[in-house]
């Protein structure tokens, strides 16, 4: 099991929360029935490769002064602009009870259809499942290779592993093909030569 070594906060100022950012620690909070609630720091280096390695759906194992609860991680707070993170929750959690969690949707394979001009459209970004906690997937994939125009994929259709269930009616549509856009019809060429309507009653004026 992955572990992930953190502090307690005892300061919660938020003047010192940004003092913590730019040491290169995250401020965040630990949530659980044993451990209570309470605020941690942990080490932005290891957060961001644990993310980046396993994904935000990881079973990790905190130590957090001799205690050592398992948790995943909750809300991720991101700055929109500089993409960096700035508050992480964890919530603790029992390996012998199934949890609801959001899972991303990943779309694989190129239809024939998109290289007709069909639009692959992806309903969902994320969908939640049912399981215990150590079979939570990184990702539902959904293989769109054999999709032709007006084919979809439902959550029906799914290869899911054993102990994960899809939280959606089974024929909730994850993702389909339209018909291209029409393109539009061909210019009368005709028309560029006339004359505007002045320009002609000018002329004709003119004559006379």
């Amino acid at each position: 099991m992955l572990t992930l070594r953190v502090d307690e906060r005892q300061d919660l100022r938020k003047s010192v929360r940004r003092k913590l950012r730019q040491s290169g620690k995250i401020p965040g909070v630990v949530y659980g029935k044993t451990i209570g609630s309470k605020p941690i720091q942990v080490p932005e280096t290891e957060l961001v490769q644990l993310l980046k390695k396993h994904g935000k759906n990881a079973v990790i194992r905190l130590e957090l002064d001799g205690a050592k609860p398992t948790v995943m991680m909750g809300e991720l707070q991101v700055d929109p602009l500089k993409d960096d993170l700035l508050h992480v929750d964890f919530f603790e959690i029992k390996m012998d009870e199934e949890m609801t969690v959001s899972v991303p949707v990943e779309i694989v394979g190129e239809s024939a259809a998109e290289k007709k001009g069909g639009v692959l459209q992806k309903q969902y970004q994320e969908i939640e499942v049912k399981c215990l906690p150590q079979n939570v997937p990184e990702s539902i994939q959904v293989d769109a290779g054999g999709l032709d125009i007006g084919d979809s994929i439902t959550v029906g259709d799914l290869q899911l592993d054993e102990g994960v269930a899809v939280v959606l009616e089974p024929d909730t549509v994850l993702v389909s093909v339209a018909a291209p856009t029409p393109e539009q019809g061909p210019v009368d060429k005709n028309t560029d030569n006339e004359e505007p309507p002045e320009l002609v009653e000018r002329q004709e004026d003119a004559e006379e």
